[in-house]
């Protein structure tokens, strides 16, 4: 399969032994893809239980995300006087004209701006910057094709209806879906929802906040699993296809004890490793920051988000929305919380994306200046994996020959000295600037 546009939706499949490589493939998501975010998966007793847990991680993801998935809540500043009635009439007229299930997404858009901190813009210039995408708010507005639902039943009229019907544990799913993620963790404003209502809506509204029509999940396997929690793994995501209309594709240790599970390759570009001259007998190591490795005071292994947003040890990653910090990263929100005050650190752009020419590759960067071609990177403990490492000396190679400095730091030191990092930043600018201080 060479286009992303023929990647497997609405099933469960086997992608391959090398998860990293297919994340690699996808950040930045491609423009023929879906919308993919990754699940760790955890140990479930049952495929109710796995469905519960992936239900809230997705919920929490779609709450983090808000207004990608509604724009025209961008301008509410706060869930004070009639800002939650007018969220609802914005959710309804959105829901009106698209496949969205009204109830659904007016409830979720009341919850999200409930925990909803605005954003300021940080400083960006309005239009596209050469080799950049556009900046948030100057592109195209989501669009789905509405016609190819309704050839394949799932229009406006019958997907609200079946997700109504789930919203009340009758039709589409019945009596089969009961004890499928009900009562099971579930926040307020959750339980007038089934699960099947809250996976088809939780699919639509993640799509739509990356501007996709449909979301896969990519499922990394842990090694080991017992035949049963394998089949518990498989009958869980079995039901988020069926069910939600995710794509699920598994990847990682293999899984012997279950075997309808098809294989079905996705179009990773190849990945090579910097080349590295030693002298005979000279053992060859990527080199790894000692601080990645030092956990910021404060930090728990409960901590529900990990340093740089990336899922470790079980939970959900999602890719970041241009021209915002990542809404799972402390250590992206925290620096933005160090510059936002400073006069010098106008002109940045977080997640933006940058292509040296039509036919490589894009590059997704975590924090941009363009007039001073500076692009700032923070790596958390994923960038020491072998692949991602070396990806990530493919990219500094390709900005540096375009006329960018790399900057990197780890996120430990972002989240225990963000002043530092700050001050070091301020410097380089100022330098390419050709400024001093006062």
């Amino acid at each position: 399969m060479r286009s992303w546009s023929r990647s497997p939706a609405g099933r469960v499949v086997w992608a391959g032994a090398d998860p990293d490589a297919i994340e690699l493939a996808a950040d930045p998501l491609p423009e023929d893809g879906p919308a993919i975010v990754t699940y760790t998966a955890r140990p479930a007793r049952t495929a109710a239980d796995l469905v519960a847990a992936v239900l809230d991680e997705l919920d929490a993801a779609a709450l983090a995300l808000f207004p990608a998935w509604l724009p025209a809540a961008a301008t509410l500043d706060g869930p004070g006087g009639a800002a939650p009635a007018a969220v609802r009439a914005l959710a309804l007229r959105e829901a009106a004209t698209s496949p969205h299930f009204g109830p659904f997404l007016a409830a979720l858009a009341t919850r999200a701006l409930a925990t909803h901190t605005p954003v300021p813009e940080p400083g960006l210039v309005p239009g596209s910057a050469p080799g950049f995408g556009p900046l948030p708010g100057t592109g195209p507005t989501p669009t789905f094709d509405q016609d190819q639902d309704q050839d394949q039943g799932e229009g406006r009229g019958q997907g609200a209806a079946r997700d109504q019907a789930g919203a009340r544990g009758q039709g589409g799913g019945g009596s089969r879906d009961q004890g499928w993620g009900q009562n099971r963790g579930r926040g307020r404003g959750r339980g007038r929802f089934g699960p099947e209502a809250r996976a088809a809506g939780l699919a639509r509204v993640l799509a739509a906040s990356f501007r996709r029509e449909w979301t896969a999940i990519l499922v990394r396997v842990p090694g080991e699993l017992p035949s049963a929690a394998q089949e518990v793994l498989v009958a869980g995501c079995e039901w988020l296809a069926h069910r939600g209309g995710f794509g699920v594709w598994l990847a990682g240790a293999p899984l012997p004890a279950v075997d309808r599970v098809p294989a079905v390759p996705l179009p990773l570009r190849p990945l090579r490793l910097p080349a590295v001259h030693t002298l005979p007998g000279e053992r060859v190591r990527i080199p790894t920051d000692q601080a990645e490795s030092v956990r910021p005071a404060g930090w728990t292994p409960d901590d529900p988000r990990p340093p740089h947003g990336e899922a470790e040890g079980g939970g959900l990653g999602y890719p970041p929305v241009a021209g915002r910090p990542h809404p799972a990263s402390r250590s992206e929100q925290a620096l933005e919380d160090a510059l936002a005050p400073r006069p010098w650190a106008a002109g940045r752009a977080w997640n933006r994306t940058y292509q040296p020419h039509p036919l490589a590759p894009p590059i997704r960067v975590d924090l941009l200046w363009q007039a001073e071609r500076c692009v700032v990177e923070i790596d958390g403990p994923d960038h020491r994996r072998p692949a991602k490492f070396a990806d990530d000396r493919r990219r500094d190679v390709l900005l540096q020959l375009a006329g960018y400095a790399v900057l990197r730091f780890t996120d430990s030191h972002v989240l225990t000295d963000p002043g530092s990092v700050a001050r070091q930043i301020e410097l380089f600018l100022r330098s390419r600037r050709g400024t001093t201080e006062g």
